[in-house]
């Protein structure tokens, strides 16, 4: 028999404080989401005894759906998981709610997974939960702003919170999509549609008028959107500009939609926030109850800690994947400038996706500069000195050939491949027979790569693409 293995991918993700209410309220609003989903088989009075602590799993058929409840002295948390399969697909929905920065946070995260690499993983659609925690528990201060589904329309008082926001000076956790007006002072979009699409995942700003953005543009370095363009801000200082060309509102909204969802997929977690951080508070607190009362029950100590040490494999797991896009945010705030205050002009920086990425680029333009000047000339000289002065990123290398090595050894995204181009800071969707592979959530940054390719250099030639465009 052939060996099979599992193709895991995030395919949806946000992060968001809450208005009001605590981690077990937003159980109740989760009870009430398995009630109401369409596709529910769960019993109605197991879903209720999962709600009031009476179970911690249920299950029935395809699907499952389980709580892990933290109460103790230091650590208090509530995490809920429901699993589907459908046609040889598992979804898995993840949500995790507890107190950070003094306010009641939810984390909400979908994982696909398929045993096979030609079956259809179609994007995650935006889960019901959120608009159930936006309308009972309402969204709490992101930084400057509301967290809502409805769009922020700043006025002309409101410049200097304009200019933090683009600049990337607020304390916002989640995006900022900014819809600047058009000559006529028209927009490229609805924004009400565009808020409600994205609530819970990005705070929709509307600017006030077309002279709004000449006013605030040498406090921005000209990196505010302009003309009817639509800009997506990080909170890193990252951005992403989309500049209509001739098409309707709703494939503007579409573009700007993916681009923040691309974005929060390679963003990192609130620590504590995942599924496998509350397993292992678990049974480290079962462990120490164990202990209190003074048990003799060996089998029980060794139940709690194989399940925190599988927690913990876990979560070591995924943050093989994280710290390449932990070495992204560093280099990002790194160079980003840290001038404070609004109404200050900021000098424009380079953004380096991992260690070394610029200064390789200019090395290899010095060095092709090179083989283009005439021998023993001045310029050559100077441009020799450059070069030799210059230092090579291994990172850069390792990159270079990890990508050619990986995708060249197969004419599909399996495993392996999926897995080092996520760590790269790729985000993977499927539409159809085609994956979409988005470096760093750049859409110019775009990648196209058949599922059912029958070229066997495919792989080798997707590797070459990407290589050329990014390397």
């Amino acid at each position: 028999m052939a060996p099979w293995y599992v193709i895991r991918m995030l395919s949806f993700s946000a992060e968001f404080p809450l208005k009001s209410g605590t981690p077990s309220d937003v159980l109740s609003c989760i009870a009430t989401w398995l009630r109401g989903s369409p596709h529910r088989v769960l019993a109605v009075e197991d879903i209720e005894k999962l709600a009031t602590g009476e179970k911690e799993k249920i299950e029935a058929k395809s699907q499952t759906a389980e709580v892990i409840n933290l109460k103790g002295s230091t650590s208090v948390g509530l995490g809920a998981k429901h699993t589907a399969i459908d046609h040889g697909i598992i979804y898995s929905t993840t949500v995790v709610s507890r107190v950070w920065n003094d306010a009641t946070w939810v984390s909400i995260r979908t994982d696909r997974a398929s045993i096979d690499t030609h079956i259809n993983l179609r994007e995650a659609q935006k889960p019901q939960i959120i608009k159930l925690l936006l309308k009972h528990l309402k969204g709490g201060l992101d930084g400057e702003l509301w967290v809502r589904d409805k769009p922020h329309l700043i006025t002309n008082a409101d410049q200097n919170m304009a200019i933090r926001l683009l600049n990337g000076d607020s304390d916002n956790h989640i995006p900022v999509v900014y819809l600047s007006r058009t000559f006529r002072d028209e927009l490229a979009c609805d924004p009400l549609a565009l808020a409600r699409h994205l609530g819970g995942l990005a705070h929709v700003v509307v600017e006030p008028s077309r002279s709004f953005s000449r006013e605030i543009q040498p406090f921005t370095n000209s990196r505010n959107a302009y003309g009817g363009a639509v800009g997506v801000y990080l909170p890193t200082g990252q951005r992403s500009l989309i500049i209509p060309d001739n098409e309707d509102e709703w494939n503007v909204r579409k573009r700007a939609s993916e681009v923040v969802r691309a974005s929060l997929l390679t963003r990192l977690p609130i620590a504590g926030f995942s599924w496998a951080d509350l397993e292992a508070e678990k049974s480290r607190q079962n462990i120490e109850a164990l202990k209190v009362a003074g048990s003799t029950d060996l089998d029980a100590f060794v139940r709690e800690f194989d399940a925190e040490n599988q927690a913990l494999r876990d979560q070591n797991e995924a943050l093989k994947v994280e710290i390449g896009k932990l070495k992204t945010e560093v280099q990002n705030l790194n160079a980003v400038s840290s001038t404070s205050g609004a109404g200050v002009k900021k000098p424009i920086a380079v953004q380096d996706y991992f260690p070394g990425e610029s200064e390789q680029f200019l090395k290899d333009a010095v060095e092709a500069a090179l083989k283009q000047v005439v021998s023993g000339s001045r310029r050559e000289a100077v441009l020799q000195e450059f070069f030799d002065r210059m230092r090579s990123s291994d990172e850069f290398l390792r990159r270079r050939k990890a990508l050619k090595e990986t995708l060249s050894s197969s004419d599909d995204l399996d495993a392996k491949a999926t897995k080092l181009l996520q760590e790269f800071g790729f985000s993977i969707t499927s539409d159809g027979k085609h994956h979409k592979l988005t470096y760093h959530g750049d859409p110019k940054l775009t990648f196209t790569m058949s599922k059912t390719s029958s070229d066997w250099r495919a792989g080798k030639n997707m590797a070459s693409e990407i290589i050329k465009k990014i390397f």
